[in-house]
């Protein structure tokens, strides 16, 4: 797969491909989301032309499909789910019992 971020932000990019591995697979599963993908980066940026940080605003596709891959896979650290046994209250919301709790750590 060829590149697809030079620039000042390149250097942040490289650090972050653990996170991004997980994307792949989401495309790699999808085929359909990649071709359309690949159909976006072709037509506003030509084929084969890497993406810089500037095009983003160009590709509402590339930004929909980051943004659908990070809600799937999220890129920060959680702790172990919890699970509440019985009703509760946290900061004037009802809680039910037995609901999945994710603590943002």
């Amino acid at each position: 797969m060829a590149p697809v971020a030079r620039g000042p932000s390149a250097g942040r990019s490289r650090r972050h491909c653990g996170r991004s591995s997980g994307g792949i697979a989401e495309l790699v599963n999808h085929p359909a989301i990649q071709s359309k993908l690949r159909e976006e980066l072709a037509s506003v940026l030509g084929a084969g032309v890497p993406v810089t940080e500037p095009d983003l605003e160009r590709l509402p596709y590339l930004q929909a499909t980051v943004k659908e891959t990070l809600r799937l896979r999220m890129a920060i650290p959680l702790l172990v789910p919890h699970m509440n046994l019985n009703d509760g209250k946290l900061a004037g919301y009802d809680i039910p019992a037995e609901s999945k709790i994710l603590v943002n750590a």
